[in-house]
């Protein structure tokens, strides 16, 4: 394993890890706006990140016949990650 792989792997467990640490308070108050755009931006970023690793990215595209669809989903996670900061933002606001 090579150093930017390693690093891979380590972000992708921090993200898991800090999204199974917020899960608790997203259940205590799934009305309040902030927790859910956390929640949402938090989800997002895990995913895209989870997608980004070489087995899951290379299983992704082996199971769905379409090369590059791992990019694709990786790309539509951050876009839905990126919303999840504009409405922290405007929930702050």
């Amino acid at each position: 394993m090579t150093a930017p792989e390693g690093l891979a792997y380590a972000l992708a467990g921090l993200a898991w890890a800090a999204l199974l640490y917020r899960a608790p308070a997203l259940f205590r108050g799934r009305r309040d706006g902030v927790r859910r755009a956390l929640w949402t931006t938090l989800l997002a970023v895990t995913l895209a990140v989870t997608v980004r690793l070489p087995p899951v990215r290379d299983a992704v595209d082996r199971l769905a016949g379409v090369p590059n669809l791992s990019q694709l989903l990786e790309n539509g996670f951050i876009l839905v990650g990126i919303w999840g900061v504009q409405e922290l933002l405007v929930h702050l606001h």
